[in-house]
């Protein structure tokens, strides 16, 4: 039998937000307002990745869309909501960077892990000044905190649910806990994305990117097809 706890599971990978206190702002309700809403969202997202989240304002987003404070409050109640609508396709990316179709034959192949894993961190570099925004809104805000968990636990839930397929196949012992190894996996991915690719200075290469994808990807290979030395 399968070890696996019953709060990981493809239900987790789905809409990040609604584990949040915060509610994201309805669609506007014109062409116009759509138009303008999105401005926004755009200078908010500039603003953000420069200043931070503690240090961004309402005043420089409204400046930078060319748009007026009253008008601003006509689409979001404040910094927080706006925040969430910039997360909202940067996060979709991720996930589809490390969505897992349904496979009628599951196995343990370090190319595509390799290639899986380099989508993730090259899907992760292309928005990582927003995620490093997050994780700093995490550490203030609960709200933030519970969007940054779910949006964890979505990806260690997808990564369980392919380890129990690897152990429905007979690829892995079927004693092994699913849910922690697939934490295990899901740190090691979450902690070198913000440490190699969110914190420095300058947009990591092409090659850092591509090596990062490779060196994971061999280390997935290496833990899933090395665990029979262990017994």
């Amino acid at each position: 039998m399968v070890r696996q706890s019953q709060n990981i599971t493809e239900e987790s990978a789905t809409d990040v937000t609604r584990v949040s206190q915060l509610a994201p702002v309805p669609a506007a309700k014109t062409a116009r307002g759509a138009r303008t809403r999105q401005r926004l969202v755009e200078a908010a997202a500039t603003v953000f990745s420069e200043y931070g989240y503690s240090a961004a304002r309402v005043a420089d987003m409204v400046r930078m869309a060319g748009i007026s404070h009253g008008n601003f409050y006509r689409h979001f109640p404040g910094k927080d909501e706006i925040l969430l609508a910039v997360l909202d396709e940067p996060l979709a990316e991720l996930r589809r960077a490390s969505g897992r179709g349904p496979d009628p034959d599951p196995t343990v192949d370090r190319a595509a892990l390799i290639e899986a894993n380099t989508r993730y961190f090259a899907a992760y570099a292309r928005q990582r000044h927003l995620f490093r925004v997050m994780r700093e809104a995490a550490a203030v805000n609960p709200d933030f905190a519970r969007l940054w968990l779910s949006v964890r636990q979505g990806f260690v839930g997808r990564t369980a649910h392919w380890l129990a397929a690897l152990v429905e196949a007979g690829h892995l012992e079927a004693d092994v806990d699913v849910d922690l190894l697939a934490e295990t996996l899901g740190s090691m991915m979450e902690h070198l994305a913000y440490v190699q690719i969110g914190l420095p200075a300058e947009l990591p290469r092409p090659e850092t990117i591509d090596e990062l994808g490779r060196v994971t990807g061999e280390s997935w290979y290496l833990i899933l097809t090395g665990r029979s030395r262990l017994h």
